[in-house]
């Protein structure tokens, strides 16, 4: 009987992560000159508000990157994280920790950038 494989594995996952998120970053960069230099909205508002969802990209490589890690399995040591109760917990705490701050930074520059024919986000 063949041995079971997987259909994709972590490395091929980690190549197309990475070239999608380099894609993303460029492609934000792109779109935000695109956006500030269209109907004279200011180029530096494009390029404030590209270069925060560009960060984007760096950020989501290091949150794989962090998740990897915390739930690898290392043969030597029997370290499996991802049957631990405390992996689960910190990588709760880390995720929701950086979806606060990267809402927190995407709102404020948002704010700072938007023209004055854009309404404002509606609140609550």
């Amino acid at each position: 009987m063949d041995e079971m494989r997987e259909l994709v594995t972590v490395g091929q996952f980690a190549r197309w992560l990475g070239a999608g998120l380099a894609a993303w970053t460029a492609g934000c960069v792109l779109v935000g000159l695109a956006w500030g230099a269209s109907r004279g909205r200011g180029v530096k508002r494009g390029l404030a508000r590209g270069g925060v969802l560009a960060a984007l990209g760096p950020l989501m490589w290091g949150a794989w990157r962090h998740y990897e890690w915390m739930v690898r399995y290392d043969p030597q040591t029997g370290f499996v994280g991802l049957h631990k109760v405390w992996v689960l917990a910190v990588n709760l705490l880390v995720f929701v920790l950086a979806g606060v701050l990267v809402g927190w930074a995407v709102r404020a520059v948002w704010d700072r950038t938007a023209p004055a024919d854009d309404s404002p986000l509606p609140s609550g």
